[in-house]
């Protein structure tokens, strides 16, 4: 069996080299800007459709002068993002298992492993006011203002064998008072990102000034679905994901929502929702909203919500506020509210598939637009170090 899982990875590897080599980025750019035209509500939305190609002509002229192919992943990405859809996005299919030895030894000696530059530093004079940790890669990087509004992230110090010390992971610049930029991956896929502040878009990079340890703004509940009275008086319900795929799955959220939920939500005058690190699903709360839309009872509902929180958990944010007051705490959630129903396309050149929203939420989909990458703003933001369930219980206490 091992022998058989060897060769497969070989194969693999192969394949993926024989493809790339014979690839275009310029070819792959075309084809997406078509998909795009064919295919995407939030493409056809835009404005000035003659500017977006245009900038996509110009990204592609440096894609086509670029002699590291491994970087049409981040040009493909850099085209995409003046269109205001979070679900949308090219992603690299050719990914390590990382439980393999023998793939991984083939990763690592491969050029795509080798193609991210490695940057000489001065350790002894760096500023420590510069550290940042990525709490995914356990690695310590330098973020570093080497010219006016252009910005690096070099690692400096490393646990894991994929990353190098000098290693560039992050590369970005000021630009119209907006931040953009690049983020490589543990499989040196380049990813790019453009947010309004610095701030965001170090979450969006997921690096922090903090160690991992200090932080507090995961969830630490294992359980899909959960339920817990806390001090008697306070219902507090956890929901990691709305992942609803077979008849069983859909059962469970209906039995979960109208059996467990909602009769427990009579009991109690304080209702805490944690849907942090929920990426979404499918909308399996319909019951509870019209549960709720049909009492006449006025609880005090609480949200916490994290960078983490994306499209089907999003929406029942939004969905909840339509019908009686709540109070969100955390952070801007990831921003996928007003697309649906996607499209997983394979490229014909390059192992890359374009992640493609087809339909509109709804009716009201206009009136999600302005959430679309930005995310929902929490009404009481919390810093990563902070213990958000005590002030959240703080909140409640005091009321």
């Amino acid at each position: 069996m091992k022998l058989i899982l060897s060769i497969f990875f070989f194969l693999t590897f192969a394949t993926l080299n024989a493809q790339d080599s014979e690839c275009s980025c310029s070819d792959s750019i075309d084809f997406m800007l078509l998909e795009l035209d064919n295919s995407s509500p939030s493409y056809k939305l835009l404005d000035d459709k003659s500017g977006f190609k245009k900038r996509a002509d110009s990204i592609k002229n440096i894609a086509i002068i670029d002699k590291n192919k491994f970087n049409c992943l981040q040009y493909l990405n850099m085209i995409l993002r003046p269109i205001q859809d979070g679900h949308l996005g090219v992603f690299s299919k050719g990914k390590v298992d990382f439980k393999d030895e023998k793939a991984v030894n083939q990763f690592l000696k491969s050029k795509k492993f080798n193609s991210v530059k490695i940057i000489k530093l001065d350790i002894d004079n760096l500023n420590k006011k510069d550290f940042y940790y990525s709490y995914v890669d356990k690695i310590k990087i330098l973020i570093q203002e080497y010219k006016p509004n252009n910005f690096r992230g070099i690692v400096i110090d490393s646990t894991s064998k994929y990353w190098r010390k000098g290693e560039l992971v992050l590369d970005f610049k000021k630009i119209n008072g907006s931040f953009e930029g690049v983020r490589y991956s543990i499989t040196k896929d380049p990813f790019f990102y453009k947010t309004k502040t610095l701030k965001r878009l170090l979450k969006k990079f997921k690096v922090s000034q903090f160690k991992r340890e200090e932080l507090n703004i995961f969830n630490k509940i294992e359980e899909k679905l959960s339920i817990k009275i806390i001090d008697d008086k306070i219902l507090y319900v956890s929901i990691k994901s709305f992942k609803n795929v077979t008849t069983e799955d859909h059962e469970g959220f209906r039995h979960f929502f109208s059996q467990i939920v909602f009769p427990n939500y009579k009991k109690y005058d304080n209702i805490i929702f944690d849907v942090r690190d929920n990426s979404g699903g499918a909308m399996a709360y319909g019951s509870f909203l019209r549960d709720l839309r049909k009492s006449k009872l006025n609880k005090h509902i609480l949200i916490l919500q994290n960078r983490n929180t994306a499209s089907a958990a999003e929406l029942f944010i939004l969905h909840l506020k339509a019908i009686k007051p709540i109070t969100t705490f955390g952070e801007n959630t990831a921003g996928m509210t007003a697309f649906r129903h996607i499209k997983a396309v394979n490229f014909p050149c390059y192992n890359y598939l374009l992640w493609q929203p087809i339909k509109k939420i709804d009716r009201r989909y206009k009136d999600y637009l302005k959430y679309e990458y930005e995310g929902l703003k929490a009404d009481i933001e919390l810093s990563e170090t902070e213990d958000w369930m005590k002030r959240v219980l703080n909140k409640i206490n005091n009321w």
